[in-house]
């Protein structure tokens, strides 16, 4: 996010406005300040951010549209989750920033929301905007048994085999 931060607003951006969704909600969990100012920053510069009375009318299912600014066909807000497993599931982050809850055998489209990892809305960006196909993903190769922790760049269709020695994984931990 603080690498790519334009292109990843972008990327929801345009995923917002294809879907028809009016806000469009940024969840970044309370440990990266960094990334949070990056993105809350940039989509103030861009003009996108939502107001907070519109945003807080709107997640709690009490806003209409009309009532924030009529002329906009949409915004993007972050918000900030709190430090907790298993926050980022689906279900989970639906629940924490939405207050919805997805009744078991549902998707989250049933109660009105739509989630993207930002891998995904990156790529929309950069499929639509650029032009350019999806040939490579962000993996996070961490744990007790890594050399070298961290995000790594890799091609679609690497094998895992290479990324572990990349990465120094020790098989036997």
């Amino acid at each position: 996010m603080q690498e790519r931060t334009e292109e990843v607003i972008m990327g929801a951006d345009l995923m917002r406005r294809t879907l028809g969704v009016k806000l469009g909600v940024i969840a970044i969990e309370a440990n990266k300040p960094d990334a949070i100012e990056a993105i809350s920053t940039r989509i103030r510069e861009l003009g996108l951010e939502a107001p907070a009375d519109y945003a807080r009318r709107h997640l709690a299912g009490q806003g209409t549209w009309s009532r924030a600014n009529p002329e906009r066909t949409g915004w993007l807000m972050v918000a900030v989750c709190k430090v907790k497993y298993p926050q980022g599931a689906e279900k989970q982050l639906i629940s924490a920033i939405m207050g919805r809850e997805v009744p078991s055998g549902k998707l989250p489209i049933n109660v009105g929301v739509i989630v993207n990892n930002v891998a995904t809305v990156h790529s929309a960006y950069k499929i639509i905007q650029k032009r350019k196909p999806m040939v490579e993903r962000i993996v996070t190769v961490t744990g007790e048994g890594v050399a070298r922790p961290g995000n790594y760049k890799i091609r679609i269709g690497t094998l895992l085999s290479e990324v572990f020695a990349a990465a120094g994984v020790s098989v036997e931990n």
